[in-house]
C-alpha cells in the first residue's frame, strides 16, 4: 500500500469516529430532554389534579353549608313559632288560672262553691302548672339544638376556609409551573405536552429556507401531529445520503410547520430545500 494509500486510511477511520461521537451525543441530549419534559409533565398533571380536587371539595362544602343554613333558618323559624304557639298558650292558661283563683275566692267567701267543684279547678291548676313546665323543657331543648347548630356552621366555615386557602395555594403552584414551562421554552398546554412526550412519526421535506440558512418552512404540520417544541432530524438523499442536523418547530399550521436549525450543523452544511426532515434518527427510505 502507498503511502497516500495510508493517509487515506487514516483519515476515513478519523472522519468515522468523529460522525460516532455526534450521533452519541445527538441521542443522549434528546433522551436527556424527553426525560425533562416528562418529568415536567408528570408533575404539571398531578398539581392540576389537585387543583381539581380542590375546587370540588370547595363546590361541595359550599353545598353542604348553603343546605345546612336553609335547614337550620327553616329549624329555628319553626321552633320560633312552637315557642310563640307555646306562649301563647301559656298566657291562656295562665288568664285562666287567674280567673279560676278568682273564682275560687269567690266561691270562699260566698261559701257556695262546693268542694268537687274546688277539687277540679285545683286540678286544673296543676295541669296548667305541667303545661307550663312542659313548654319551658321544649324551650330549653330548642336552645341545645340551636347551639349545636351554631357550631356546626363554625366548624364547616373553618373547612370553607381551609379548602380555599387549599385551591389558592395549587392554582399559585399552577402559575409557577406554566411559568418555569415557558421560560423552558415549552408549552404549558397539557395537550402540547403530551403531544412532545411522544413525538409522532412523520416525514416530510423542506420546501423554503431562510437566507441565514437558520429557518425553514416544512412540508408537514399539526395534522401530522406536530406542535411548537418537536425536534426533527434533517437529512439528504442525493447524491449520497447525509445526515445534517436538527430543527426544532416554533410554529405549526395544519399543513405546514416553521422550524429553526438547533446549534450547528455536521460539518457545517447548510440546510437547503428538498432535504429530508423525519422525527426518527433515520428517514423511511
Amino acid at each position: 500500500m502507498t503511502q497516500l494509500g495510508k493517509l487515506l486510511v487514516v483519515a476515513i477511520t478519523v472522519l468515522a469516529m468523529v460522525f460516532l461521537g455526534l450521533t452519541t451525543v445527538v441521542m443522549i441530549t434528546a433522551e436527556n430532554w424527553k426525560d425533562k419534559a416528562l418529568a415536567e409533565t408528570k408533575k404539571f398533571e398531578e398539581t392540576k389534579s389537585e387543583l381539581g380536587k380542590a375546587q370540588t371539595t370547595v363546590a361541595e362544602i359550599g353545598k353542604e353549608m348553603t343546605l345546612l343554613k336553609q335547614s337550620h333558618d327553616s329549624s329555628l323559624a319553626q321552633k320560633d313559632q312552637m315557642i310563640a304557639d307555646l306562649e301563647s298558650r301559656f298566657k291562656d292558661k295562665e288568664a285562666e288560672y287567674q280567673r279560676v283563683n278568682t273564682a275560687l275566692s269567690v266561691a270562699q267567701e260566698n261559701a257556695t262553691l262546693s268542694s268537687t267543684e274546688s277539687t277540679t279547678r285545683v286540678d286544673e291548676t296543676a295541669s296548667l302548672r305541667e303545661s307550663l313546665k312542659s313548654a319551658q323543657d321544649q324551650a330549653n331543648t330548642l336552645k341545645l339544638q340551636e347551639k349545636d347548630l351554631n357550631q356546626q356552621i363554625v366548624a364547616l366555615t373553618k373547612q370553607l376556609e381551609a379548602a380555599r386557602n387549599t385551591n389558592e395555594r395549587l392554582r399559585d403552584e399552577v402559575a409557577t409551573l406554566s411559568t418555569t414551562l415557558s421560560s423552558a421554552g415549552l408549552s404549558a398546554d397539557v395537550r402540547n405536552v403530551k403531544a412532545l412526550a411522544n413525538p409522532p412519526a412523520v416525514e416530510g421535506l423542506i420546501s423554503r429556507v431562510d437566507a441565514t440558512s437558520t429557518r425553514v418552512e416544512l412540508s408537514i404540520g399539526s395534522d401530522d401531529g406536530l406542535v411548537p417544541g418537536h425536534e426533527l432530524f434533517v437529512f439528504r438523499r442525493a447524491p449520497n445520503a447525509q445526515y445534517i442536523g436538527k430543527i426544532r418547530i416554533i410554529a405549526a399550521d395544519p399543513e405546514r410547520a416553521v422550524a429553526t436549525v438547533v446549534g450547528k450543523t455536521y460539518l457545517g452544511t447548510k440546510v437547503t430545500e428538498g432535504d429530508v426532515v423525519s422525527t426518527s434518527i433515520k428517514p423511511r427510505g
